[in-house]
């Protein structure tokens, strides 16, 4: 299949029917211009090898696999098969995990952070071939594919206090203070973050984990285990003679050690 490009601007040596805009047909031929039978113009590798400034390539297709991946196991690269070869594949139950947008050569991945041009926010979940174009599948956003044309690439709202950049959509994880707002509980909250960056300003005592693991861990080494009561009383019996070791049993009684 012969090669089309999109004529920029007509230069002085073209048919001078052609105008900008015109789709035109690149052909190995000696004969610089000829019509194909469906009204096509045609032009030779010479001419377009002199002036390729004048000629943007027009894609049949909107997109290219770059990374393909069987269910359960590594993508891989699609390096030696052709993209005809490479759909093909897909048919047989091989699934798409990364394309190239050929209209700016933007490359996308499962799990990348994308928004839509109609604020549509999520990860990546999965590629599907539709037609000519790619259709995208979002995490926790079911029932609302979108256009691989539509998309562009997420900022992130935030850092954790861990250090993992958070995007729209995203999960995170705060320690929960009690109701003093002294000492953390041992409780988590799971929050979904949103496009409002001005949520997510510092506050003092306030801290956001990617996950739900790293916020109880640390957690767990801030949570206050005797209250001013327990310690004022076994301090109190600490000092009628008590032994270090009475002292620590006397904790251990009341659960509290």
């Amino acid at each position: 299949m012969n090669k089309k490009y999109e004529l920029l601007q007509w230069y002085p040596g073209l048919p001078e029917e052609w105008e900008e805009g015109d789709i035109i047909e690149l052909q190995r031929r000696p004969s610089l211009y000829e019509n194909t039978r469906n009204g096509v113009s045609a032009l030779a590798h010479e001419d377009f090898n002199n002036y390729p400034r004048f000629w943007k390539k027009v894609h049949e297709y909107t997109y290219k696999i770059e990374k393909l991946r069987l269910p359960n196991n590594p993508p891989y690269k699609i390096t030696q098969l052709s993209q005809s070869a490479s759909r093909n594949r897909v048919k047989n139950g091989h699934q798409i995990h990364a394309v190239r947008r050929l209209s700016d050569d933007e490359i996308f991945e499962v799990d990348d952070p994308v928004e839509s041009s109609k604020g549509t926010y999520g990860r990546i979940e999965s590629f599907s071939i539709s037609g000519k174009t790619i259709v995208v599948s979002l995490k926790n956003r079911p029932g609302s594919p979108v256009y691989l044309s539509t998309l562009r690439p997420s900022k992130p709202v935030f850092t954790t206090h861990d250090g993992i950049k958070t995007y729209v959509g995203d999960f995170h994880f705060v320690p929960q203070l009690d109701s003093q707002g002294k000492y953390y509980t041992g409780l988590v909250a799971k929050h979904i973050t949103t496009s409002n960056p001005t949520k997510y300003t510092e506050i003092k005592g306030v801290y956001r984990f990617s996950s739900m693991h790293k916020a109880k861990r640390w957690a767990s080494k801030r949570i206050l285990r005797y209250s001013q009561y327990d310690i004022e009383k076994a301090f109190e019996n600490f000092k009628r003679d008590m032994s270090v070791d009475d002292f620590f049993a006397n904790l251990k009684e009341h659960g509290r050690y």
